[in-house]
């Protein structure tokens, strides 16, 4: 086998594995801001869940004392 043959062999699957790292890199560096903000409504939601319930039946409460009156 003569040297360019083993440069070539050598390097294919180096390649690949840099290929899929970069594939990775690229698909976290999207994904990244969207999880982000997913979690941070989600935290906000839980977080706040309880507040906005009660905002929700004081309405709905409010809504249908409306309409009994009307």
């Amino acid at each position: 086998m003569n040297k360019l043959q083993r440069q070539t062999l050598t390097r294919r699957p180096n390649r690949s594995r840099k290929s899929l790292l970069w594939r990775i890199r690229q698909l976290c560096r999207f994904w990244q801001p969207i999880a982000g903000f997913v979690l941070t409504v989600l935290g906000f939601l839980i977080k706040f869940w309880q507040p906005i319930l009660a905002a929700i039946a004081q309405l709905v409460e409010w809504v249908s004392h409306f309409l009994s009156d009307w």
